[in-house]
């Protein structure tokens, strides 16, 4: 599923068995999984597309974890460059 990743959608998920992952329409590669118990947010950047974690809602914040992505994203296609 993908939608526009705002605050009030990242509190609005709903926990749930088994987990989904929700990706952000205006940051291709990054989104939320909202599990039984939690809501974490990820990446899958570069080529090999290995989810990585980056925090859980909400101890970080969306604006901080799409910055955190944002940065992790660049630096994976800053190498496939060189």
């Amino acid at each position: 599923m993908r939608v526009k990743l705002t605050d009030l959608s990242s509190q609005s998920f709903k926990h749930q068995h088994p987990q989904v992952t929700v990706w952000d329409t205006m940051l291709p590669a990054f989104g939320v999984r909202v599990g039984s118990r939690s809501k974490t947010f990820i990446v899958m950047p570069g080529k090999a597309r290995k989810r990585q974690t980056i925090g859980r809602y909400p101890a970080w914040t969306l604006l901080k974890a799409r910055e955190k992505a944002r940065l992790m994203i660049s630096g994976s296609i800053d190498s496939l460059l060189r």
